[in-house]
């Protein structure tokens, strides 16, 4: 009698190692089969694919699997661009300037080159309204996940603020604090019963050359006093022989009973 033998054949398998950062999962598949890897999210990153651990070579998905090997998540940090805004800046368009940036990379900003008239810079914004988010020169990172994105920082101005001691002559002397560049109040000086305002100075010996124009914008700290003069004021008499009596507030006069014969 003849025996016949037949060959029995198992599949092999080879079982992949799948990294990601610290996680690790394994897949067992029959030799030669295709492998359907996952696509993964990382926040700030663009997912690449997967690459074969001690290549730098990212593994086609339509390859056959032949044996065992372990395949890398590979992440690549996104790119994106910061713009440092003047924020009507005198120097705005000399000055501008841009920063290429990339997730998770830290970067100092650069020191400020905008100027600004009667200002002081203070730091960046993220808003043109906005309070001081960054200081001048500091160190910035991760403004954005969202890649080729262009992120704006506004330059903050502070107003500087002059102090102006005012003497008018009429109340106690005070202190006015005033925006450099803008303009003192209208109606600084008080009604002043008898008196004319003639003018301001820098100097209480109201000489022309400190005479000032207070409607003009105030730059500097420093004094104002009021230069009063008298108003006159004449008295005329009707039906009477008696000559006309000139006199201010200062004065005290006295009038007679006026006399008439008859």
């Amino acid at each position: 009698a003849v025996l016949d033998l037949y060959a029995v054949w198992q599949q092999n398998t080879v079982t992949v190692t799948l990294k990601n950062g610290e996680q690790t999962e394994q897949k067992t598949l029959n030799q030669g089969d295709v492998l359907t890897l996952p696509v993964l999210e990382k926040t700030g990153y663009t997912f690449r694919g997967w690459k074969q651990e001690g290549t730098d070579t990212l593994w086609q998905q339509d390859d056959p699997v032949m044996q065992d090997m372990t395949l890398t998540a590979d992440f690549a940090p996104i790119q994106y661009t910061v713009i440092l805004d003047g924020n009507g800046a005198d120097n705005a368009e000399e000055a501008t300037s841009s920063l290429s940036m990339e997730y998770d990379k830290t970067q100092a900003l650069p020191q400020n080159q905008f100027t600004k008239a009667n200002h002081t810079f203070t730091g960046w914004a993220t808003e043109p309204e906005g309070p001081v988010v960054y200081p001048d020169q500091a160190e910035i990172r991760n403004l954005t996940t969202e890649p080729g994105k262009q992120i704006r920082l506004y330059a903050v101005w502070s107003r500087n603020v002059v102090s102006v001691t005012i003497h008018d002559g009429v109340r106690p002397a005070y202190d006015m604090a005033v925006g450099q560049g803008e303009l003192l109040p209208e109606g600084l000086a008080p009604q002043r019963e008898g008196y004319t305002l003639e003018g301001w100075y820098s100097e209480p010996t109201y000489q022309p050359e400190h005479r000032v124009d207070v409607t003009q914008p105030v730059m500097t700290a420093g004094a104002l006093y009021a230069n009063w003069t008298l108003n006159r004021y004449t008295v005329t008499f009707a039906n009477v022989d008696r000559a006309p009596i000139e006199f201010t507030v200062e004065d005290s006069i006295a009038l007679e009973a006026p006399y008439r014969a008859g």
